[in-house]
């Protein structure tokens, strides 16, 4: 390593004896970029490493096709071996391992993470990563859902949230090309919105929000149609 331009080493600094020591602690110049170089900290008759945890940034999982594609990010990273890939069907912990991702070992730089659940029916699933050290030790971070609906299929997801105040989503799909509605009636059979109305393809997936802003709470109905289709789902409003 190249000498640095100045360095000053404060050695042990004893603020309080017996108590709090630094150890190791310089500050130097190389060329215009000042580095403060911290070995560690001793707390009591303790000495603790300084060190980068693994910093999980972002973690995501989206529906994509007849598959679900889980991202996730981190800011750094010590000692990681990598990260499990684990997928519920429940929220009863009835967790699965579905795969592995190498980790980067020891760095500071952002690294950006992807895996791929394929060819899963339709459902609600949950996911986590759980990241592992060299050393065996490990760590969960908190799951995230996603409501997965394959397409070239004849379906009708259920609204999510629900019950709900005052939208919620609706998601559906057809097996083949045909004019197609999806409609939402009361509990005494009356149509209060046409949420689509027109030719659906098959292949795609389509979305949307329903707003009952102006309805009273109750039990609703979500009614899809085509090609002599037909799926019906309940929905709750309460406000």
């Amino acid at each position: 390593e190249p000498t640095p331009d100045a360095f000053s080493d404060l050695g042990t600094v004893d603020p309080v004896a017996g108590n709090t020591d630094i150890g190791r602690f310089g500050i130097y110049q190389r060329g215009d970029k000042p580095k403060i170089d911290l070995g560690g900290i001793s707390v009591g008759t303790t000495w603790v490493e300084a060190t980068i945890p693994v910093e999980l940034v972002s973690f995501t999982a989206k529906s994509i096709q007849n598959n679900v594609e889980v991202n996730w990010s981190t800011a750094t990273e010590l000692n990681n071996s990598g990260f499990d890939i684990e997928r519920s069907t429940s929220k009863l912990n009835d967790w699965q391992q579905i795969g592995f991702v190498q980790g980067k070992g020891t760095t500071t730089d952002l690294q950006n993470y992807s895996f791929i659940d394929a060819n899963l029916p339709s459902g609600k699933y949950l996911y986590r990563i759980k990241q592992i050290d060299f050393d065996g030790t490990f760590k969960y971070y908190s799951s995230i859902e996603v409501d997965h609906m394959t397409v070239n299929k004849f379906y009708l997801s259920e609204a999510y949230p629900n019950p709900f105040n005052p939208s919620t989503k609706i998601s559906f799909s057809v097996e083949k090309n045909a004019n197609t509605t999806l409609k939402i009636y009361n509990s005494l059979g009356q149509l209060v919105s046409t949420i689509f109305n027109g030719m659906a393809e098959t292949g795609k997936n389509y979305s949307f929000v329903f707003s009952a802003e102006n309805l009273s709470s109750g039990i609703y109905f979500s009614v899809l149609e085509s090609s002599n289709n037909l799926i019906t789902k309940k929905i709750i409003l309460l406000k």
